[in-house]
């Protein structure tokens, strides 16, 4: 059996170099911006207010934040791609508090690295070299939380830094428009990801996850939210 489940890995992996060796290849890097709901990491930021005794305040919130990404696509016909994509982004959130005796400081900056799959097409408008572009993106992504803690008490200060980790996937239909520039096809796109993710807990050990408020609710990252993106394509194949 296990040498039956080799040979058909083999023949299917064989096949679809095949059919890659008789498609157009392209890379895709590509720029996005996008919006966060991230509303239990605000409810979690809320929390470290109440427990800090001093009247602190969320100086930053969780907002609007660049992405950066790498498609590797091929033609299945004239007018569709498909291929694989990496992308990265980040937001973060601060409470801070200071006066003449000292300063309190919670940073709490979050990033995803997600890898998935991508379809579109792109179809001509009224025969121009404008083009109406349609797809959708899945993905599997991890998430890093990174607790910074600063303290200061006039002239004595310390300092900590705790990371959690969380595991979550996405899906993001879009639309949008492509256009050649100098014969390199650009592409502007508008989507909405929905996503999904485990609670941030200690790497390796999911069972130490931590909580975003008294009710011992769990603190997950929600990456939901309005995606931008501009991307060109660079032929890597005939």
């Amino acid at each position: 059996m296990r040498k039956l489940k080799i040979t058909l890995l083999a023949v299917l992996l064989l096949a679809a170099g095949s059919v890659a060796a008789q498609k157009k290849i392209y890379l895709e890097p590509r720029l996005g911006l996008g919006t966060f709901r991230m509303k239990s990491m605000k409810e979690f930021q809320q929390t470290l207010i109440s427990r800090s005794n001093v009247n602190a305040k969320a100086t930053d919130s969780f907002g609007p934040y660049f992405q950066l990404g790498l498609n590797a696509v091929m033609d299945l016909d004239e007018q569709t791609r498909v291929g694989l994509f990496v992308e990265r982004s980040s937001t973060g959130g601060r409470v801070a508090y200071e006066d003449y005796s000292g300063e309190l400081r919670y940073d709490t900056p979050v990033n995803y690295t997600a890898l998935g799959a991508m379809l579109y097409t792109h179809e001509p408008i009224l025969n121009s070299q404008l083009s109406f572009v349609a797809g959708i993106e899945a993905s599997a992504f991890i998430s890093r939380l990174r607790i910074e803690t600063y303290g200061r008490l006039y002239n004595e200060s310390d300092s900590s830094s705790d990371t959690f980790s969380s595991k979550g996937v996405g899906l993001k239909p879009f639309i949008g428009l492509q256009y050649p520039i100098l014969t390199i096809p650009a592409r502007l796109t508008f989507g909405y990801l929905a996503s999904g993710s485990r609670a941030f807990h200690v790497p390796g050990e999911p069972d130490q996850y931590l909580v975003r408020n008294s009710d011992n609710d769990k603190l997950e990252p929600s990456w939901n939210g309005i995606r931008l993106n501009l991307s060109v394509s660079f032929p890597i194949s005939r």
